[in-house]
């Protein structure tokens, strides 16, 4: 089931990362893959030495734990998404970030507001669902490449400091490294 929710290529990278962890583990004395509760151990030392030499640890990081976290996935436990992996990310990351990332200029919205605007006011369900998920990442500050809506049943309207709003959870954007998803808030 796995092969069909990834992309060829992202298997190919995930093979290489769990090739270097296997080795990792076997150049540690450790069984692989590790059993869960040594996994978050041999996890944290393979991360830390893996970004030695990285320029941006936070990609290389990123990638790693994907693919580890594919590897634990059939087996119902996510040693991935341990505190001190968390903790050890964003250490690692301050610490060894030696060239970030430069994310250009900010994205200019009239590109976007000129396509709404094109499609005309009755457009079909297609493209008013395209509209709205593209306008909430956009207000979350959220890549739209492969984000997901949630069911209405889980958009609410909530008081927040004596202000409604609504409050729309978003699942499956690029970059939800431990998939926990992403709240966004529309106040009145």
């Amino acid at each position: 089931m796995l092969d069909l929710a990834l992309a060829p290529s992202t298997w190919r990278r995930y093979r290489g990362s769990l090739l270097r962890f296997r080795d990792h583990c076997w150049q540690e004395g450790v069984s692989f893959p590790p059993e869960h509760p040594a996994a978050v151990a041999a996890i944290a030392n393979f991360i830390e030495s893996a970004t030695r030499a990285s320029l941006r640890p936070s990609s290389t990081i990123n990638g790693l734990l994907a693919a580890i976290a594919t590897l634990y996935e059939p087996l119902g436990v996510q040693p991935t998404h341990d505190p001190l992996i968390k903790r050890l990310r964003r250490a690692l990351v301050r610490d060894r970030t030696k060239r970030p990332i430069d994310h250009g200029r900010t994205f200019d919205l009239s590109s976007l507001t000129n396509l709404f605007k094109e499609w005309g006011r009755n457009t079909s369900l297609q493209k008013t669902r395209a509209k709205l998920l593209a306008l909430l990442c956009v207000l979350g500050a959220l890549r739209v490449s492969a984000a997901i809506l949630p069911r209405f049943n889980q958009i609410r309207v909530e008081n927040i400091e004596d202000r409604r709003a609504l409050v729309v959870p978003i699942v499956g954007y690029k970059n939800d490294l431990y998939g926990e998803g992403h709240t966004v808030r529309l106040f009145e």
